[in-house]
């Protein structure tokens, strides 16, 4: 099937929390608009959802001893509905407790990050709720 959008990266990568390199990742879209990471590790690794950060999550949860250099890792970064049913999911909010996000916290997914990083997409729901909290006075 031919692809919507194409974009090929080259991302850091911590394996087993000591070797780092970078590994060749690939984002696709569909014309059914299913969103597909593709990610080369020593064999490829394909995963298939509805947009990319649930693709990258199935990734966190497959491989939780891979850490990716990159935005959709860190702990603070989670989407808007808006952004994942809008956006492929390529964009998300990078939040900071008890301030509203705006659009100058509007990051891309696969951006460079190397700080706050985790595979756990628990965590980052954890923060997420966390955050909507702490804009309440809660």
């Amino acid at each position: 099937m031919e692809e919507f959008y194409k974009k090929d990266l080259f991302i850091k990568a911590s394996i087993d929390n000591k070797s780092i390199k970078n590994l060749n990742v690939t984002l696709e879209e569909q014309f059914d608009h299913k969103c597909k990471l593709i990610v080369h590790l020593e064999h490829l690794v394909v995963i298939t959802k509805d947009n990319f950060f649930e693709c990258l999550s199935e990734f966190k949860f497959c491989y939780p001893n891979i850490i990716l250099f990159c935005k959709g890792y860190k702990i603070n970064v989670y989407p808007s509905r808006m952004f994942i049913q809008m956006g492929m999911g390529l964009k998300a909010y990078e939040m900071e407790l008890g301030e509203q996000a705006t659009f100058d916290n509007v990051v891309s997914l696969f951006d460079y990050e190397e700080h706050d990083l985790t595979s756990s997409v628990e965590l980052q729901k954890e923060y997420y709720f966390k955050w909507l909290n702490s804009l309440c006075g809660n």
